[in-house]
């Protein structure tokens, strides 16, 4: 269906959310259908996909803060591998709502532990780039 209408409709298509509030990417993620959520990633532009990533859905969690709060590993490694390391830094630092309080506080530290890695990976690429020993920076 999604080859068979223009971008900008494709795109509408995929905001769309159910009455819960999930759109097909949450769907597709909550379930770890991967090989549907690429081809929600074939079907738009970089842009949109992150923008995608972000949308709000059921319990207002984004589409990436629902795959660490429910722990979906091979969802959250599609994501990971299809954005830049700065894409992913930033979708890593939206806040998370405070739901279950025992969930709420594994997804914290989780999302803690993305973004302390992510940091540490593009300081050691900036570092491989330039052939230079970088300092760490004192956020980690």
């Amino acid at each position: 269906m999604l080859d068979n209408i223009n971008q900008d409709l494709r795109y509408t298509l995929l905001q769309t959310k159910d009455l819960p509030g999930g759109s097909a990417l949450h769907l597709a993620t909550y379930e770890g259908h991967v090989d549907i959520m690429i081809v929600i990633y074939e079907s738009v532009t970089q842009t949109q996909w992150i923008d995608l990533l972000q949308i709000r859905g059921y319990s207002e969690l984004s589409v990436t803060q629902r795959v660490v709060y429910y722990e979906k590993r091979s969802s959250l490694d599609m994501i990971q591998d299809s954005i830049s390391d700065q894409q992913w830094l930033k979708v890593l630092t939206t806040p998370l709502p405070n739901l279950r309080r025992d969930k709420y506080q594994m997804a914290v530290d989780r999302i803690d532990e993305l973004r302390t890695a992510a940091k540490v990976n593009t300081v050691l690429k900036l570092n491989n780039t330039t052939g230079r020993v970088l300092p760490i920076p004192i956020f980690l």
